[in-house]
């Protein structure tokens, strides 16, 4: 794996056994991949005694690279239970904020705010008893996703053209007239729509009365499966065997890492 030009360490976390869906994908590109090449990247796989190989197939089909993205599964690691227990007696620890102290990232993006808070409490709490920066505190990644609202249907990457339509034809939809930045629909045309003048064009036939609920979603419908195509073969296309072989490397990376860690907190912390 080549070393990105200063490079700071990146906490991913993402729920083991959560299928990346339509509205997460825009998340990951949008946050994550930026961050890929000029940083050193580590994804949280949790949840789960072993991670499910699909959601390893989602996150690398939407461009996580495993060789710039150390990939791997919290209870996988050992060593994060060894430094948990050296924080019980002073602050009990979560997995996820003893990964964080075992990797000490200089950002994170987490599932919930509040383990990014328990995390840098923690190691606010081990530098006042260590009188060093033994563990650094991290800055939470800055969100870039617009919300979009639930599609009818949770749409994943491998979801057929017939599934995609589905999920868009049973979207909640307002029941009175509401303005285009308040319509659920436009909200994903302007994530998933990538010719703006149509769009545009849309936007004031919308507004002129002159376009239906139904034409908005069938055009949308369109838009996802033109978004999700690719990502459906290029996840279809990686061989199964070698995504476990580069999964178990980012785990045996991710033990050296936290067995660092590990020596220099219980000489810290006695």
């Amino acid at each position: 794996m080549t070393e990105p030009r200063n490079p700071v360490t990146i906490l991913l976390g993402n729920p083991a056994q959560h299928a990346i869906t339509v509205g997460d994908t825009l998340a990951t590109l949008n946050r994550r991949l930026p961050f890929l090449e000029r940083h050193r990247p580590f994804l949280m796989l949790d949840d789960g005694a072993e991670a499910p190989l699909e959601t390893v197939l989602d996150h690398l089909a939407v461009g996580i690279d495993a060789e710039q993205c150390t990939i791997f599964v919290a209870e996988q690691v050992p060593e994060l239970g060894e430094i948990g227990r050296c924080f019980a007696p002073l602050l009990p620890a979560s997995r996820t904020a003893t990964a964080m102290t075992a990797i000490r990232p200089a950002l994170a993006a987490l599932p919930q705010s509040a383990q990014l808070s328990e995390a840098n409490r923690i190691a606010r709490h081990c530098n006042h008893l260590a009188g060093r920066e033994l563990l650094p505190e991290a800055l939470a990644l800055p969100d870039t996703r617009r919300a979009l609202a639930p599609l009818g249907r949770d749409v994943r990457l491998n979801s057929t053209p017939a599934e995609l339509r589905a999920a868009v034809l049973t979207m909640a939809l307002p029941t009175e007239k509401c303005s285009v930045e308040q319509h659920p629909i436009f909200a994903y045309l302007d994530a998933f729509e990538t010719d703006i003048p149509f769009l545009d064009d849309l936007k004031a036939k919308f507004r002129r009365g002159g376009l239906a609920d139904d034409v908005l979603q069938l055009h949308l419908a369109h838009c996802l499966e033109a978004f999700v195509a690719p990502l459906r073969e290029c996840r279809a296309a990686l061989s199964r065997d070698a995504v476990t072989t580069q999964l178990q490397r980012g785990i045996e990376r991710t033990r050296d890492v936290a067995a660092r860690t590990l020596i220099e907190v219980r000489h810290a912390l006695g």
